[in-house]
């Protein structure tokens, strides 16, 4: 590989992963929450996402797209399907961070909402996708340094064939590639906050609209993203500045239900 695009993934995985706990670090000593309300928002993506969904998605993607990836309808429900169940699974597995792990423990505070929300956000950046992109890069080190000969003597002609694809994907990646991937997750963190305190005021207003609200909302963002992406040929860069609205809607919300001046902040 090109040394300078090593060295750019490299910056991409140190922000993927010091980025959020950064943030973390920064709001705990700010408001003194608990670090307990970071570690449930943690322990609910780890639970609902990496040992439920995500194996699951995994499974399913091997046996359905091949089937579906060149009709076009089969795509959009597939990617509809997939936004769905992340919809459900984050807000619902939210929910029930909330009713379980907070109720006895926490307030239904403003600042514990928060710190939730960067738990939950900043595992998936720090854990899902920065050592996941950390293995990925040795990975491409590896393929890369071997020839195309000897890659085919090592493995089946099948498997050859993969292995010499993905050695071309990474041959062939530009410079910038890696950083929309951390451009991305700054993105995503300020709205599972504000996702997090959306689900919040199901506990605090007594009213369940609130999850289905956070739902609707999941869902539409990681059908619609996806969709530009794949079905639209929306470039990267493009799909990156819509998501910055999404963001920006993550930040309104955190201002929306701040409690006012001499208001408890946290628990």
């Amino acid at each position: 590989m090109r040394p300078g695009v090593l060295i750019i993934w490299f910056l991409a995985v140190a922000i993927e992963i010091l980025f959020p706990l950064s943030v973390i670090f920064w709001f705990q000593r700010r408001y003194r929450v608990q670090w307990r309300a970071f570690l449930y928002g943690a322990l609910v993506f780890v639970i609902f996402q990496m040992f439920t969904r995500i194996p699951v998605v995994g499974l399913v993607n091997r046996a359905l797209w091949p089937k579906v990836a060149g009709v076009t309808l089969l795509q959009v429900v597939y990617f509809f399907g997939l936004a769905l169940t992340a919809g459900l699974c984050e807000s619902i597995g939210r929910w029930v961070g909330y009713r379980w792990f907070f109720r006895g423990r926490l307030a239904y505070s403003w600042a514990n909402g928060v710190a939730y929300g960067l738990g939950h956000g900043g595992t998936e950046s720090a854990l899902l996708v920065g050592l996941g992109q950390l293995a990925t890069i040795f990975q491409a080190v590896q393929l890369t340094a071997q020839t195309p000969q000897d890659i085919q003597k090592l493995y089946s002609p099948e498997l050859a064939k993969q292995l010499l694809a993905l050695r071309e994907q990474f041959l062939s990646m530009s410079w910038e590639q890696p950083l929309l991937g951390a451009v991305e997750r700054l993105l995503t963190l300020s709205f599972h906050v504000g996702m997090s305190l959306l689900v919040l005021q199901v506990f605090v207003r007594g009213k369940a609209r609130w999850l289905w609200l956070a739902v609707l909302l999941h869902t539409l963002v990681d059908f619609s993203a996806p969709a530009m992406l794949h079905l639209g040929k929306v470039p990267a860069w493009g799909v990156e500045l819509y998501l910055t609205f999404w963001a920006a809607l993550g930040i309104w919300l955190a201002w929306r239900f701040r409690p006012q001046v001499g208001e408890e902040l946290s628990s």
